[in-house]
């Protein structure tokens, strides 16, 4: 009798038990499978094709569907997989989780980066170097101080700055006419006649301060 109430609970304890690893193994696939097939149309569809990093025509990438996969291709050529969340925006796993907001036709990175549909017609010297350009050119003093000089120049190919220390970064400019300091993790610049006010809190001013002076 003992024998034969030990067997019924061990059956009993492997139908309780194999079903429910068998729930869970469907249910994860289930979850996989919804995923993929809530953003393989119209989100996917959207996404796909040619980008360029920053604007740039000479840094293009690329998003494309690789069998049930979304993967991204940058400027250098290196891949990921992307994942979409329910907003639309997107996470690429191979790049160490970095993810990017999705804004139409821009995907704004979080490492400072930002891939457009098209070529910016602010990237290269012949595209800006008219009001913009010629407004922001020349000597800039970071927060008024004769002692802290930057400069925005070009290059003949791209508006740079340069600031106290003496680190540069490539400027891209807004339809707005504010800035944005590419290799600067992004940092956006308020340009306001002869005032930058800068996102990390510093401001670049055409003249030196008075109260600098002193």
């Amino acid at each position: 009798m003992r024998s034969k109430a030990l067997l019924s609970v061990l059956v009993m304890s492997g139908v309780l038990v194999v079903p429910h690893a068998a729930f869970s193994r469907d249910d994860d696939y289930n979850r996989r499978n919804d995923s993929y097939e809530r953003w393989n149309d119209n989100d996917a569809l959207h996404l796909q094709g040619r980008w360029y990093m920053n604007g740039d025509p000479n840094k293009p990438t690329e998003i494309h569907q690789n069998g049930r996969r979304l993967e991204a291709t940058n400027e250098k050529g290196q891949t990921s997989q992307l994942e979409i969340d329910r907003r639309g925006d997107v996470r690429a796993s191979g790049w160490q989780g970095l993810r990017g907001d999705v804004k139409g036709n821009r995907i704004e990175w979080s490492n400072g980066t930002t891939w457009t549909r098209r070529p910016s017609d602010r990237i290269g010297y012949g595209g800006w170097n008219d009001r913009d350009a010629r407004q922001l050119q020349g000597r800039w003093y970071v927060n008024g101080d004769p002692k802290k000089p930057a400069q925005i120049n070009t290059d003949g190919k791209n508006l740079q700055a340069r600031n106290e220390n003496g680190d540069t970064t490539r400027l891209e400019v807004g339809r707005d006419g504010d800035v944005r300091a590419l290799d600067w993790r992004g940092l956006h610049g308020d340009v306001r006649r002869d005032r930058i006010d800068w996102a990390n809190g510093t401001t670049w001013t055409r003249s030196p301060s008075e109260l600098s002076r002193r």
